[in-house]
């Protein structure tokens, strides 16, 4: 009796589990087989877009007349593309946001969740694949006597997460305050509502965070939190200005200033200095450039927050949202 994924041989099996899923919809069939949405790495077939696990686990099923149980599972879904990979089908990976965004365009949420993963309303998304973080902008806040922008030292003012009471650093505040030592990247995209969208500022470190008094949704003075944030364009556009920092710390080696770096992030209003706007943007383009080597990276290239103000969906998109 077969018991794992690499008896996956029949590719026969793989077209029958196609038709169905073409016949009930992605979101019908997978919820039908308990399987858990992939959005690293979808299947081509035929000029179509379909989810490698819930494929995967049914060709299985119908191969062999059980269900494999471990396809949710990271290890299953690697061999599940290789397995699909060696039957000959075409398995695309989700660009990642940097390359895929333009910076300036207008995006739906919804046509971003369906390529990354997130919530319609919510202002910080953690997708749960990607090492990203997609923050959203607006005018709302003023209601609670705030307003995100843009600061004289050339950052961006982007306050943090919370309706009611003092604002802490759990979920999206905590992400966005650890993002470098999470190795993940922030991108900020900022709401339009004239045009139902929302426009992609660009990509963003945050450099340090500070404690505000402000209103919350119940018009009572608290605590809150916002991030310094610091565009970073290209290597290129940063080595300039690295280059003051690294004049000034010289003489020390690069993992006392990261260790610097990590101790002034939990200290309110302290900079992150050390290597960060170089070696920050050297980091994320190092991840990009060895996605290509990890054990799912084979294939072919191609949460919710409810801030102190409220979130706009928005319906339309110039984004092609995909069907897997």
């Amino acid at each position: 009796m077969a018991t794992a994924i690499e008896a996956l041989s029949s590719k026969e099996s793989v077209l029958k589990a196609i038709e169905e899923y073409k016949k009930l919809g992605r979101d019908e069939f997978l919820k039908q087989h308990e399987i858990k949405r992939f959005k690293k790495y979808t299947l081509h077939y035929n000029g179509e877009k379909y989810d490698i696990r819930g494929i995967a686990a049914r060709a299985y099923s119908e191969q062999h007349g059980y269900p494999f149980k471990g396809i949710n599972a990271d290890s299953g879904t690697e061999k599940a593309i290789q397995f699909l990979k060696e039957l000959g089908f075409e398995i695309v990976e989700t660009p990642h946001p940097f390359d895929y965004l333009t910076e300036g365009k207008l995006y739906t949420r919804k046509a971003l969740i369906e390529l990354y993963g997130g919530q319609l309303q919510g202002g910080i998304w953690t997708p749960r694949e990607f090492p990203v973080i997609f923050i959203f902008t607006g005018e709302s806040g003023e209601t609670y006597g705030y307003k995100d922008g843009w600061t004289a030292e050339g950052s961006f003012s982007y306050t943090g997460e919370g309706q009611k009471g003092d604002m802490e650093f759990i979920r999206g505040n905590k992400s966005i305050r650890d993002h470098k030592k999470d190795g993940k990247d922030i991108f900020l995209f900022e709401d339009n509502k004239k045009e139902k969208g929302v426009r992609y500022l660009g990509m963003f470190e945050c450099d340090s965070w500070d404690h505000i008094q402000c209103l919350d949704l119940e018009n009572n003075m608290r605590q809150g939190i916002t991030f310094n944030l610091f565009k970073v364009s290209s290597l290129h556009a940063v080595e300039e200005d690295a280059d003051t920092d690294e004049a000034d710390t010289q003489t020390e080696t690069l993992e006392q200033l990261r260790k610097k770096a990590l101790q002034s992030s939990k200290q309110s209003g302290q900079r992150q200095q050390s290597d960060s706007k170089k070696s920050w943007f050297k980091r994320s383009e190092d991840v990009k450039n060895t996605c290509s080597s990890a054990p799912m990276a084979s294939a072919k290239p191609a949460t919710s927050r409810h801030r102190s103000r409220k979130g706009t969906a928005s319906p339309t998109s110039n984004l092609t949202t995909p069907n897997a």
